[in-house]
């Protein structure tokens, strides 16, 4: 299995805390040997790790106090990319054209860890795995995985990927130095734009709200549809905080919706319904940044309301726009209910 070097961008923008303090580790002589980096999907956190398993296999040790960029003509990275190099070992699911769908990381997977561990690299040299979307560890390899972290071979490096650290296990987690990979600045996220989407029309400041600022998740969202949509629940986030928000405008906007997802194939369906969420959650953790103290309690509380619609909504099969009524009600009620109280 191989990550494949094309979808990694060569440069990773933001994240430099990051970098710094696995590098500040590492020259330390006292870094940790597994790291979990979580964030969002398409935030960096594959780019990240690959680009810490290169620095430790050697292929550049000269871009202190961060790491270098992945330069796909490193004899140290080609030989990674096309499963060569005999101190780097890549655990992902393969993920199927049609649905994109990872296939699960099973116990066979973690018994190839343990037979990559068992040979001693050679010296000055480490071993270096990199476990790629935890989510797709089945729960027998988890524990198979746990028994290998809790007594790692001397001189191996673990690499563990996930969208969210709560899907990791307690018990690995506790095993692991945690990276949080946060979204990129706006700042950081135009620099990336203007680096490899020289030729987009799109306003970088829309571009930057519908991807959340995560750069992996920019081509959802670079269609018309997806924009118009984008254009339309802007306004109405901004409406919801007042005593008594635009009900012609949220009727508009699920009509609008429903038809492009009705005509539009299950893929094209399934970005615009994301747009909807990262943009609600994007809106929610703008609005917590800047808010008092005392309202920090409600809103997270509304954060988790809102996570368990999206997740039971969909397991349900409910209909998008009862979903979107339900969110939107949720939201205007602890606005309006916390304001009240202060």
């Amino acid at each position: 299995m191989s990550i494949s070097l094309d979808s990694l961008p060569p440069t990773l923008y933001g994240h430099k805390h990051c970098e710094e303090a696995f590098r500040t580790a590492y020259d330390s002589g006292h870094m940790h040997h597994a790291w979990l980096l979580h964030g969002e999907e398409g935030i960096g956190k594959t780019c990240l790790a690959y680009k810490i398993a290169a620095f430790v296999l050697g292929a550049n040790r000269d871009a202190a106090p961060y790491l270098a960029d992945i330069d796909k003509n490193n004899p140290v990275i080609k030989r990674m990319h096309g499963g060569s190099h005999p101190h780097f070992l890549l655990i992902t699911g393969d993920k199927t054209r049609r649905n994109k769908a990872s296939s699960p990381i099973t116990i066979d997977a973690i018994r190839a860890i343990h037979e990559f561990l068992s040979v001693k690299p050679s010296a000055h040299a480490m071993n270096v795995v990199l476990l790629d979307n935890f989510r797709d560890v089945v729960l027998q390899a988890s524990h198979a995985l746990l028994k290998i972290l809790e007594e790692p071979p001397s001189r191996s490096l673990f690499l563990i990927t996930t969208e969210h650290a709560s899907l990791v296990p307690a018990t690995i987690r506790s095993r692991c130095r945690l990276a949080r990979l946060s979204p990129l600045s706006q700042e950081a996220f135009s620099s990336y734009l203007t680096a490899h989407h020289k030729n987009i029309t799109q306003d970088h400041e829309d571009l930057y709200h519908l991807s959340a600022g995560a750069p992996g998740r920019l081509h959802h969202w670079l269609s018309p549809k997806a924009l118009s949509l984008y254009q339309e629940l802007k306004p109405l986030m901004t409406s919801i905080t007042q005593s008594s928000f635009d009900h012609m405008s949220l009727t508009r906007y699920l009509h609008h919706m429903e038809k492009l997802m009705l005509s539009d194939a299950q893929e094209d369906s399934m970005s615009l319904w994301r747009l909807f969420w990262d943009y609600v959650f994007y809106w929610l953790h703008d609005t917590m940044t800047h808010s008092h103290p005392f309202e920090k309690k409600a809103l997270f509380t509304l954060w988790d309301e809102l996570l368990t619609l999206r997740q039971q909504g969909t397991a349900l099969h409910l209909a998008p726009s009862q979903i979107i009524v339900t969110a939107f009600s949720y939201i205007h009620t602890a606005w309006t209910t916390d304001k009240g109280q202060t």
